[in-house]
């Protein structure tokens, strides 16, 4: 990477494609999003279209809706040392103890850090409050570093760069 900034040269490929969706979020079918996950854990929840139709597995979200807190989320999380690359499948840790892991991620050159996209749980509900009351790591290798967990997408959280397009 370094060695290419004097020839202008950038990232191109599947690579650079899912490094940039990582950093805005956006989530894939089959690492992020599968038959385990449903649409409020992958906070894509506003795609449910409640009143076009009828669909199946129409009740249990209505019933989870209701139920309360979600006691399991995705989550962005940004390292806050620079240096270790995420590959996804590393274990997310919060306050010293295991509440999940990563299901993808890349160094998001945007950023300047490692970003990853991960699902966590909490028995009493994934809240923006337990999100931000807790000291978050993630373990790269055996060794952990702290990372900031974020329910926004970390890169254009608001979306203006895509609307603007």
């Amino acid at each position: 990477w370094e060695a290419g900034q004097p020839h202008a040269l950038k990232p191109l490929g599947l690579e650079a494609l899912d490094m940039i969706r990582i950093e805005a979020g956006l989530i894939f079918a089959g690492y992020e999003f599968d038959d385990q996950v449903d649409p409020f854990e992958a906070g894509i929840g506003f795609t449910v279209g409640w009143d076009k139709a009828d669909f199946v597995g129409r009740e249990p979200l209505l019933a989870q809706k209701a139920a309360g807190p979600l006691t399991k989320r995705h989550l962005s999380f940004l390292l806050e040392d620079p240096e270790p690359d995420l590959l996804g499948t590393e274990p997310v840790f919060r306050d010293g103890a295991w509440v999940g892991y990563l299901r993808a991620g890349d160094f998001g050159h945007t950023l300047g850090a490692s970003v990853g996209l991960g699902s966590v749980t909490c028995a009493e509900g994934v809240t923006k409050d337990w999100i931000e009351a807790g000291t978050w790591e993630i373990d790269v290798a055996g060794t952990r570093y702290g990372a900031r967990p974020s329910l926004a997408p970390l890169y254009d959280p608001k979306r203006r760069r895509i609307l603007a397009q």
